[in-house]
């Protein structure tokens, strides 16, 4: 049964761990693995030994394999996943995967880079959505990334734009669901991503300091919201 296979949570870069999802899994008796196939494991070869799958973010580009050499394993993944209809979530670089995957287009964001504390806007075909239908109409989310998803695979159901980049998050046949932003992040984790940019977001007239800030101030928004998600994904895939 799905209750006692565990969650995969897929951490494709060091800096990018699963933060508060840990927690919050671990309140609810939700068992998890967590795969690094940054520091060398490999991918299973399909889903069927985990209830559901949360694909998380990194500093790699789905269009190149450098510095992303398991890529390719991972969109191989992805695709099993949406065929099995496998319960997946992927979050900032892995929706950008699933899209990629799924034959959407990613590209650099013509509007430069979306970083900080914002709001993500539901579309009126989110309310019929099993996953997204316990959201508030516009929730609060992290971002961070400089490329965009341009063009969603065919097909796809558009769930969530923004005032930036529109494609916030959408599904992928039944049970894949992507998301251009952060909802498993700590205030330190934030800060850490910040400081890693701050020279590059200074040159273009940013202030860093600001930015820290106003995330972790939404920290705790964050939780009320995105915690019942979470637990929602979990009964979906039959894991809590």
């Amino acid at each position: 049964m799905a209750a006692d296979r565990p969650i995969l949570l897929v951490e494709h870069d060091p800096n990018n761990p699963p933060g508060t999802l840990i927690d919050w899994f671990d309140e609810m008796g939700v068992a998890h693995e967590t795969l690094r196939p940054h520091a060398g494991d490999a991918f299973p070869t399909d889903g069927s030994a985990y209830a559901g799958t949360i694909m998380l973010g990194g500093a790699p580009s789905v269009n190149a394999t450098e510095g992303f050499g398991w890529r390719d394993d991972a969109v191989g993944f992805i695709q099993r996943a949406v065929a099995d209809e496998h319960p997946m979530i992927c979050l900032c670089l892995s929706s950008q995967v699933l899209a990629y995957a799924m034959g959407g287009r990613v590209e650099r964001g013509e509007h430069g880079r979306e970083i900080g504390a914002m709001l993500a806007g539901r579309k009126d075909v989110s309310y019929s959505d099993e996953l997204f239908s316990v959201l508030p109409m516009a929730p609060d989310v992290i971002e961070f990334h400089g490329e965009a998803i341009t063009a969603l695979p065919p097909g796809a159901v558009h769930l969530m734009g923004g005032p930036v980049y529109d494609n916030q998050a959408f599904r992928v046949g039944t049970r894949a669901w992507g998301m251009q932003f952060h909802i498993e992040t700590t205030p330190q984790m934030f800060a850490h991503w910040a400081e890693l940019a701050r020279a590059s977001l200074e040159r273009k007239g940013v202030d860093v300091d600001v930015l820290i800030e106003r995330a972790t101030a939404v920290h705790p928004d964050l939780e009320e919201v995105w915690k019942p998600f979470v637990r929602r994904f979990a009964e979906i895939a039959g894991a809590a």
